[in-house]
């Protein structure tokens, strides 16, 4: 059931990015992909018995379009583990982000970027009972890019994650990653 699910969400994030495609031509760059990991920071909140001091890994697929010169849409396919005395609390994301890009220097910006998704959350408590739900999540997050090529730039990005919804889970990962154009 579960990989059943994450099947879903992964052909449904694919099917998304088709959807949101810009024309060709829009903004400075048409499409772009980008790779990150980093540390979860809070994982699931105290709602599950969690330590937030403890941390966990988080990685994150984007694909995006540009639809004005610092305008981007986006799909976000995420992952977050943690871990605490015997409590594994493992997140799957989907969300559609707009990011704006804010240009410091020739080489350097600023990403500012709010989005809406899915949160799967698979809970499971000393290996003998898990539990899973799939909660509507909002997001903020705030990134520094550094273009090393035309086409590629490193990124480094602070995400907060809060539900929508009646479990209270919210969480923020630190990432570093690549960006570049397809």
């Amino acid at each position: 059931m579960q990989g059943e699910i994450l099947r879903h969400l992964i052909w449904g994030a694919l099917a998304s990015a088709l959807v949101l495609a810009a024309p060709a031509g829009a903004g400075e760059r048409s499409w772009y992909m980008g790779l990150e990991a980093g540390l979860e920071l809070e994982g699931g909140g105290n709602s599950y018995g969690y330590d937030p001091a403890d941390g966990g890994f988080a990685g994150l697929l984007t694909l995006g379009t540009g639809i004005t010169s610092h305008l981007n849409l986006e799909g976000e396919l995420g992952y977050r583990s943690t871990s605490d005395d015997g409590i594994d609390i493992d997140q799957t994301t989907l969300l559609l982000n707009l990011v704006y890009e804010a240009p410091l220097s020739k080489d350097v910006s600023i990403d500012l970027g709010v989005g809406v998704g899915a949160d799967r959350v698979v809970v499971d408590y000393f290996g003998f009972f898990e539990e899973s739900e799939i909660e509507a999540v909002a997001q903020f997050k705030i990134g520094l890019s550094l273009d090393i090529s035309d086409s590629t730039e490193l990124t480094a990005n602070y995400r907060y994650v809060e539900t929508l919804t009646d479990s209270a889970i919210d969480d923020s990962a630190v990432t570093v990653g690549i960006r570049f154009a397809l």
